[in-house]
C-alpha cells in the first residue's frame, strides 16, 4: 500500500498549507529531512517516502520543486555522513580502523558547519525564489 493510497500525501499537504510559510519550505524540508535521515540511517527509503510528499507540497505552496528537491537530497546526504549506523560511516570507520564514535566526534564539526550554512542558504533562496 502506497502513501497515496493511505492518504499520507494529502494529509501532510493539508496540514502544511496552514502551518508553513512558502518561503521557508526549502529550509524546513532541509532541517526536518536532515534530522530524520540522521535518526533513521536511511537514504533510499527516506527518499522514496519524502519525494512524493515534498513534490506535492512544493506544488501546492507554489515553491520551486527543484529547490525543494535540492533541499531534500542535501538533507539525506547530510544524514548519511553523520549517522553512526549508516553504511558509509560503518565502512569508513572499518577501513580507517577507528570506532564509529570517533568518526562521529571528528566529522560532526565538518558536517555541522555546512549544515548551518546550507540552512541559511535555503532560507535565503526560499525568499528569493518565492
Amino acid at each position: 500500500m502506497s502513501g497515496d493510497q493511505l492518504g499520507l500525501i494529502d494529509f501532510v499537504v493539508h496540514i502544511a498549507l496552514k502551518a508553513v510559510n512558502p518561503a521557508l519550505l526549502p529550509a524546513t524540508v532541509f532541517v526536518v529531512i536532515g534530522l530524520l535521515s540522521f535518526a533513521s540511517g536511511s537514504f533510499w527509503g527516506l527518499a522514496a517516502i519524502a519525494f512524493p510528499i515534498v513534490g506535492s507540497l512544493s506544488a501546492a505552496l507554489g515553491v520551486s520543486p527543484l529547490l525543494c528537491g535540492g533541499a531534500l537530497i542535501s538533507a539525506i546526504a547530510f544524514g548519511g555522513h553523520i549517522c553512526l549506523y549508516f553504511d558509509t560511516v560503518i565502512l569508513t570507520s572499518a577501513s580507517t580502523q577507528i570506532t564509529n564514535a570517533e568518526y562521529f566526534r571528528t566529522s560532526a564539526p565538518l558536517v555541522g558547519l555546512p549544515f548551518a550554512v546550507a540552512t541559511v542558504g535555503f532560507v535565503g533562496l526560499g525568499f528569493l525564489m518565492t
